[in-house]
């Protein structure tokens, strides 16, 4: 799922979240951690977005 998709989601499943794991230090990714945050934060739906730290434990 790319930044794109992962926002159209969230619009058809209304209030939800989308928990980004696995979202930075892997080579294969074409899209940063960052260009995830800015297209949700365009879209207006940033507050749908949890990035949890890495290597930290955190609760939904």
């Amino acid at each position: 799922m790319n930044a794109r998709t992962a926002v159209a989601a969230v619009a058809v499943l209304g209030y939800t979240v989308i928990i980004a794991v696995h979202a930075e230090v892997w080579g294969h990714f074409s899209e940063s951690l960052d260009y995830l945050e800015r297209t949700f934060a365009c879209a207006e739906r940033a507050h749908q977005l949890i990035v949890p730290v890495l290597g930290e434990i955190f609760s939904v």
